[in-house]
């Protein structure tokens, strides 16, 4: 009778093909778990996040804490006038559960949402990965433009509110829904989060530990090679153990056909599980795309 180490070995390939193509926040939930077996390289976690597994890594000295910080992010939520109340309520819950890193319940999470009109056909009943990828999509579209397509939904009344948007310096300022806000046409309500955050490394990595916590919040990023908005965005998900092909998919350059992209959103779930495993089973192999 074949154990079950034999059956994953022959299922490898399998999972391997799974997960090549390109994956949205591709180790996700299961950071804690491929930190605390070696299969992550380096990982940005917080408190929350350390398992009982990944805290023993950490006490055998196998997994370091390159780096830790301390952060207010600030958030603001356009919607439309008539919904000033349940803005308000909306902002509270989610201020309540990224402070304190909790959960929503049914209700809360169905309010959420409602609220934001989140697509659910994309495959995935989480409200925070569903929010999550829409905030990612708004800030994608800022990049290039400061128009944001929705916002014309928004006005139309075929949606409450827009996902949040960071409005920390650095991040881009949406000038057509400031103007929007100023001549009163639609609202603006802002609320903030404090989050720990901290970067763990492979004892044999610590040194990308240190280069990721420098690039990724710019602190004593002068000691390494200077790049460009591009390569350095490329340089992070690399420590961060992205393959190209999650990189593409990330940066917008690959998969971007209609059909393609739905098809990618609805089966995100599996072929994260597939990577897992995938990784756990190769774990001193390079996980590159080729």
């Amino acid at each position: 009778m074949m154990s079950w180490r034999s059956y994953k070995t022959l299922l490898k390939p399998i999972f391997k093909a799974i997960s090549k193509p390109g994956i949205g926040n591709p180790h996700t939930p299961y950071e804690a778990e491929l930190m605390a077996i070696g299969a992550k390289p380096v990982a940005i976690m917080s408190p929350s996040d350390i398992t009982p597994d990944l805290q023993l890594a950490i006490d055998k000295g196998d997994v370091v804490k390159t780096g830790e910080k301390l952060f207010r992010e600030h958030f603001r939520i356009y919607h439309r006038n008539d919904q000033n109340a349940e803005a308000a309520l909306i902002s509270n819950i989610l201020s309540h559960a990224w402070n304190n890193h909790e959960d929503l319940n049914e209700q809360q999470a169905e309010q959420v949402v409602a609220f934001f009109a989140l697509d659910s056909t994309k495959g995935n009943s989480d409200w925070n990965v569903l929010l999550h990828a829409e905030m990612s999509e708004h800030l994608n579209s800022l990049k290039n433009s400061d128009r944001y397509l929705k916002a014309g939904l928004l006005l139309e009344g075929h949606m409450k509110g827009l996902a949040p948007v960071r409005i920390d310096e650095g991040y881009p300022e949406n000038k057509q829904l400031e103007k929007l806000v100023q001549t009163k046409r639609i609202s603006a309500l802002d609320f903030n989060t404090e989050s720990c955050v901290q970067v763990y490394a492979q004892a044999a990595k610590v040194e990308d530990g240190r280069e990721l916590f420098a690039r990724y919040y710019n602190e004593g990023v002068e000691d390494y090679t200077e790049l460009d908005n591009f390569e350095s965005h490329k340089r992070v998900a690399h420590l961060l153990g992205f393959t190209e092909n999650d990189f593409a998919w990330f940066w917008g350059t690959k998969y971007q056909n209609p059909v393609i992209k739905r098809l990618m959103y609805s089966t995100n779930q599996i072929r994260a599980k597939a990577r897992r495993e995938y990784m756990k089973s190769n774990i001193s192999h390079d996980l590159s795309c080729e």
